[in-house]
């Protein structure tokens, strides 16, 4: 016949040989209750790491003659979405007239509205954003995203940052995407 652990405490109240095996049934209930309820962290998911993402600048298209160079690293969150950005650049042909992040398809996904980036032939813009949209998670990941810019010289772009994921020993693991240089720019 099973008796609960109250049942058996009050039962057990008159000195008795049932006394020892009733306490120390009460405390390991109790402790196994205890420790389950405060062992939480063990049901919950590890949160997901941030990735790496980086690139050297190239010429948007084979018809770009140009000797600007660059870099660009940047790093996604997944449990917020969010992608930090850094671009630098030197010996673009002139002034930049739009720059922005691509989809592989070259539509503009994330767009740098002017004055919030110098627009000097050479220079670093820093910025970050949410990638509302989960195809754009699948191009970062699958290294379809790139940072464009475009000067007056080479409105389809001059230069592309492929945006790719780097490698937990320091190399890149996506290839560069084939955008055929992006889309034009109007000045």
């Amino acid at each position: 016949m099973k008796r609960s652990c109250i049942t058996s405490l009050k039962t057990a109240a008159r000195p008795s040989a049932a006394l020892v095996p009733a306490l120390f049934s009460c405390l390991a209930l109790s402790g196994a209750l205890f420790f389950s309820a405060c062992n939480k962290d063990s049901d919950t998911p590890p949160a997901p790491s941030k990735e790496t993402f980086e690139s050297t600048a190239e010429p948007s298209s084979s018809s770009v003659e140009t000797t600007a160079t660059g870099t660009a690293s940047a790093t996604y969150d997944p449990a917020t979405k969010k992608l930090s950005y850094t671009f630098q650049w030197s010996g673009l042909t002139g002034t930049i007239g739009g720059f922005h992040i691509h989809k592989g398809d070259g539509s503009i996904i994330i767009h740098f509205e002017e004055g919030d980036f110098p627009t000097d032939a050479s220079g670093t813009f820093s910025g970050s954003a949410t990638l509302t949209d989960d195809a754009w998670i699948q191009d970062l990941e699958a290294g379809k995203l790139y940072g464009q810019i475009h000067t007056a010289k080479y409105p389809g772009g001059e230069i592309i940052f492929p945006l790719k994921k780097k490698s937990a020993t320091g190399g890149t693991t996506t290839p560069p995407p084939d955008n055929g240089g992006g889309g034009g720019y109007s000045y």
